[in-house]
């Protein structure tokens, strides 16, 4: 038997998630960049797949080049599981048979917000959109500005380094 479950978020989801304003430490996954090593055991360069890891492999260490992941236990965690509009209550749904989608549905079936992607992440994705973009998020998932700044700092160094070593090549 052959399965090809999908273990997390991909690189370009997990850019959408970090673009929307979640915090890395939200994530409980990391896509680390495999490294090419040369006959000497000395890193020559990054490779073009990326390893899929618990985010607990990073503890005490700075990767360069890691992308923060999410499972779809941690997607599904994140969205809020019930929202109130007016004086209906709507709670968090997955439908998985078929084609599968995310949706807020009250107690006698109604939806309220409906996400289909075809794919379960790219539904969750879309649906933390949604949730933020009406006030449902928790903000405690999210970047503040101040952060936000910290990070632009973060990755204006990386950029540097990076052209600095292209530079000695």
């Amino acid at each position: 038997m052959k399965f090809n479950s999908q273990i997390c978020t991909s690189r370009e989801q997990s850019e959408r998630l970090l673009a929307l304003g979640l915090k890395k430490e939200t994530a409980d996954m990391v896509l680390l960049k495999e490294m090419v090593y040369d006959e000497n055991n000395h890193c020559t360069r990054d490779g073009d797949n990326y390893l899929i890891r618990p985010i607990d492999y990073l503890e005490g260490e700075e990767h360069r080049g890691h992308i923060p992941a999410w499972s779809l236990h941690r997607l599904i965690e994140l969205c809020s599981q019930q929202i109130n509009v007016g004086k209906r209550k709507y709670c968090h749904t997955l439908h998985l048979i078929n084609n599968e989608y995310v949706a807020y549905i009250d107690d006698i079936g109604d939806a309220y917000q409906y996400h289909d992607e075809r794919d379960l992440y790219n539904s969750l994705i879309s649906c933390i959109e949604w949730l933020i973009k009406e006030g449902y998020f928790n903000k405690e998932y999210l970047v503040n500005q101040a952060e936000i700044d910290e990070h632009c700092k973060g990755v204006l160094e990386y950029l540097d380094y990076i052209r600095d070593e292209k530079g000695k090549q």
